[in-house]
């Protein structure tokens, strides 16, 4: 089995000019609900955005923005939360339950993005903010923290490639962007 460690490899790094785009959003078939949910809502489509139709998040983020979304399965949906929560519905959006990992409760889940149905990463970072990335590899039952990149690093979006290869971004306090590229262990 491999370490849960993982080496961190810095790619880029740029100054930060006055205006730069958070990109969260979960590169997949479902982009286009993703993107209706975070200008309208929660809503959802079935039949490919020709028609919406309303959903109840969990009621104990009512409150709470809603950062990033992922869709590793038809049923399955996970939305990370601007209070460290992680929340997910495995019937439409009926039902929602809270997931805990490492740091949950606290900081900001900022993205998730999803391999396969089992594979997937999400960004979380402390108030400070601290980014730590964690992945899992029961499609977000479980989910192990990696190594964190950089010590004072707020990350702010990332893309699996596959199992062990991890793409993430973010901003260093003092206003210097970084990229970051993770060689992930494919096992808990």
């Amino acid at each position: 089995m491999a370490s849960p460690n993982s080496t961190f490899t810095e790619m880029v790094t740029t100054t930060l000019r006055k205006h730069y785009r958070e990109v969260t959003d979960n590169v997949s078939l479902n982009n286009a609900l993703y993107s209706r949910m975070k200008k309208k809502g929660n809503i959802k489509t079935e039949d490919g955005g020709e028609t919406w139709s309303a959903i109840t998040g969990p009621s104990a983020q009512a409150a709470v923005i809603a950062n990033t979304l992922a869709i590793p399965a038809e049923n399955r949906v996970f939305i990370g939360y601007a209070d460290g929560d992680l929340y997910y519905t495995e019937d439409k959006g009926t039902t929602w339950s809270a997931r805990s990992f490492e740091g949950s409760g606290a900081g900001a889940v900022k993205a998730i993005d999803f391999w396969s149905p089992l594979f997937g990463a999400m960004v979380h970072n402390t108030a400070a903010p601290v980014g730590s990335i964690h992945i899992t590899v029961d499609g977000g039952y479980n989910w192990k923290k990696l190594t964190n990149p950089s010590t004072n690093a707020g990350l702010t979006s990332l893309s699996v490639v596959n199992p062990s290869l991890i793409w993430a971004s973010g901003l260093v306090s003092g206003g210097t962007a970084v990229i970051y590229k993770a060689f992930a262990p494919t096992q808990l």
